[in-house]
């Protein structure tokens, strides 16, 4: 099943506290729309996000297993050299 929702201006106008556990999928959506914005796509090529829930299958005798993570896929500008240091360097400075 695919679901297509223009989500771009919800997700900017979204407070999520940093002591909320989803704030590290807010931050990979924002990164995603950022480098979506920053791969300068060719006239008429769509901006692709895609938000996977993982969930952990080992679980077997839960209806719905638990969520164990999300998997945000995009056509953006992908993790250059330059974007990773800064990565590495945020994580230093924490």
């Amino acid at each position: 099943m695919s679901i297509r929702v223009n989500i771009a201006n919800q997700v900017r106008q979204t407070t999520v506290l940093q002591w909320r556990p989803l704030l590290p999928l807010f931050e990979a959506v924002m990164n995603s729309f950022q480098a979506i914005k920053e791969a300068k796509l060719p006239t008429g090529t769509p901006g692709r996000m895609t938000v996977e829930v993982v969930r952990d299958g080992r679980q077997l005798d839960l209806e719905v297993p638990p969520i164990s993570g999300f998997k945000v896929i995009d056509n953006g500008i992908g993790l250059d050299d330059a974007n990773y240091d800064l990565i590495l360097r945020s994580r230093h400075t924490n």
